[in-house]
């Protein structure tokens, strides 16, 4: 996943990158399991706001 970011979006590829990223794993991993602990087909408002706090986070972190 690093490698394709940092492709598609000319990153550089440094340490901080690879922090954000293994956090943001780690908390989407959370959510999800999360989302499907409330509801055997996964609850839809815990993927969406699932989905806007990792991406707000990386796009935090990729212009830090």
């Amino acid at each position: 996943m690093r490698a394709l970011l940092v492709e598609q979006f000319q990153l550089i590829d440094r340490v901080r990158l690879r922090f954000a990223l293994e956090i943001s794993v780690e908390a989407a991993d959370a959510l999800i399991k999360l989302a499907f602990r409330r509801d055997t087909t996964g609850d839809e408002a815990v993927i969406v706001e699932s989905k806007a706090l990792i991406r707000e986070y990386l796009h935090r972190a990729v212009d830090a």
